[in-house]
């Protein structure tokens, strides 16, 4: 029995609905902030055996809600 590798040549593109980054910051070794990228676009592009992935996303401090003691402190003007 043979086993066969599909070719993946193409263009993904991410699924925003089913998809989620989440990152989490150790300040000072003692409080652990997390926080999540809302929106973000990802793209993967495969072709003849070579991958380039390319994401973004915008990032804006008033989207920084929880926990309100990181924004005070890290958004200080």
């Amino acid at each position: 029995m043979a086993t066969t590798i599909p070719v993946l040549d193409g263009t993904y593109e991410l699924d925003r609905t089913h998809s989620t980054v989440q990152f989490a910051v150790r300040h000072a070794g003692v409080s652990t902030f997390r926080a999540s990228f809302a929106n973000l676009d990802a793209r993967l592009t495969v072709e003849g055996g070579k991958a380039v992935l390319a994401a973004g996303t915008t990032v804006e401090s008033i989207s920084i809600i929880d926990p309100p003691e990181f924004r005070a402190q890290a958004l200080q003007a």
